[in-house]
């Protein structure tokens, strides 16, 4: 039996998942998949120095002195 695999790129790679469902379960995989892939680009937005809005991109352009606030995630990564 062969499984659905879904992929995905973000933070300039490509990212795939592999689900062990059946065919009748394809929908289910498929949804479980998105799932994941909308979190990994919400945390892609968050934590990527490729994005200019991102809390690591921001904290990448701080001058020597100077701060910025940062979200929980970004800090815990750093």
């Amino acid at each position: 039996m062969s499984h659905p695999a879904f992929r995905h790129e973000a933070m300039n790679t490509f990212f795939e998942v592999t689900l062990a469902a059946s065919a009748e379960n394809f929908p289910v995989a498929r949804a479980a998949a998105a799932a994941a892939f909308r979190e990994l680009d919400r945390l892609e937005s968050v934590l990527s120095r490729f994005v200019e809005s991102s809390d690591i991109a921001r904290a990448n352009r701080l001058a020597f002195g100077e701060s910025t606030m940062l979200g929980e995630e970004a800090f815990d990564c750093l």
